[in-house]
């Protein structure tokens, strides 16, 4: 088991009216994911795809939350294997 942040990226996200880059945090499961979240200090409420149909549940970044995501042992993965990745969590 272990959790995942692919690169940060243009991803649309807005912070104070600034555009800034963000990333996605993933786990092989869903408690691994909160438990994790919670030591980052998201809320729960901020996990995607979690209820939804074909989303596999996922937590935005911004680069200080990866920063701290990879220094309590998040692993860095490529777009690739984050794509490989969700397939193989929805395909369970």
């Amino acid at each position: 088991m272990a959790v995942y942040v692919d690169a940060l990226g243009w991803n649309g996200w807005k912070l104070y009216g600034q555009a800034v880059k963000s990333c996605h945090l993933m786990a092989d499961s869903k408690p691994e994911l909160i438990a994790f979240a919670t030591k980052l200090g998201l809320r729960h409420s901020w996990v995607q795809g979690l209820n939804d149909y074909g989303r596999v549940p996922h937590f935005d970044l911004v680069q200080s939350k990866r920063t701290r995501a990879l220094e309590l042992g998040a692993l860095t993965i490529s777009g690739r294997e984050l794509i490989s990745l969700m397939d193989r969590i929805r395909n369970r």
